[in-house]
């Protein structure tokens, strides 16, 4: 896939990203096709998108007119995922009795 882009009009933004052992790698965060190219492309370039986590702007004589990104599942929140799943019996507050 990587191949058939850089050969084509497909603009890449690559960036470059120092982790955490002090290794460089490069990544690209960024496709930028126009909309004849991506009509052509659509199902590769849905698959790329998904793949590897860019987004995908397609264009119109130069011109950005529509944005494809990889769909996130929303992570659940922490805080109150326990809600209603607790009963309280008693005063909570009251120390116990030690017998």
């Amino acid at each position: 896939m990587r191949d058939s882009l850089s050969k084509t009009g497909v603009t890449l933004q690559i960036c470059y990203i120092l982790n955490d052992y002090g290794h460089v790698t490069k990544d690209i965060s960024m496709i930028q096709i126009s909309a004849g190219e991506f009509k052509a492309k659509c199902l590769k370039l849905i698959d790329f998108a998904e793949q590897k986590h860019v987004t995908v702007v397609i264009t119109k004589r130069g011109i950005p007119i529509a944005k494809l990104v990889p769909y996130e599942e929303k992570p659940t929140k922490l805080f109150g995922f326990l809600k209603g799943s607790v009963i309280i019996k008693g005063d909570i507050l009251r120390p116990m009795d030690e017998t």
